[in-house]
């Protein structure tokens, strides 16, 4: 008989996670976001999100079913938990849709990640049999950045920069600001 403890425990575990995936859901996604947030605003710390979305995926449901599709998820998820730090929150937002919030890294850090799961998800051989080839896009932001002052801010820009890589091809990393990173000031007229 299981104790007390571990029935607690269970239950707690089953509430953050997303059957599916076996990743964080996305109500434990938002609480995080809002704890990370302020605890970086309070401590001077960037804080970077990533959104993936997964390209075409409704042709894989169409044309293998949904236990292809979701086979496809849970590999998917897998790759994502394999391509951050342990300290790092992977959670399953909505249907084909992944957030990881990256504590303590600044948007030339969550780049990089952004990169790495974008090539690990490119180089699954997922589905049955592995036959299917999936690809993702994925919109990154971070701060501090002047135009994020909110938790919620963070997330409608990496948002928008996840539908500008949808809108611009997928396949792509596309990140807020669309700016470049680094600019040279203007030359002084002389």
């Amino acid at each position: 008989m299981r104790s007390l403890h571990s029935q607690v425990e269970e239950l707690r575990r089953l509430a953050v996670t997303d059957g599916l995936t076996q990743v964080h859901n996305h109500r434990y996604f938002q609480e995080r976001l809002r704890e990370e947030f302020r605890r970086s605003q309070r401590y001077d710390e960037s804080l970077s999100l990533i959104l993936v979305d997964l390209d075409h995926f409704k042709n894989i449901n169409d044309a293998h079913g949904h236990g292809a599709g979701d086979r496809v998820l849970r590999e998917v998820a897998a790759s994502l938990q394999h391509s951050v730090r342990e300290t790092d929150l992977v959670a399953r937002y909505g249907g084909e849709e992944f957030a990881i919030l990256l504590p303590c890294t600044h948007l030339p850090g969550a780049l990089t990640v952004a990169e790495r799961i974008r090539k690990g998800i490119n180089e699954l051989h997922a589905g049955p049999e592995g036959a299917l080839r999936v690809t993702a896009s994925l919109g990154v932001s971070s701060f501090p950045h002047r135009a994020i002052l909110t938790p919620e801010q963070l997330l409608l820009t990496a948002d928008e920069a996840l539908y500008r890589a949808k809108r611009e091809g997928r396949d792509r990393i596309c990140l807020h600001p669309p700016a470049p990173l680094f600019s040279t000031p203007p030359s002084r007229a002389g």
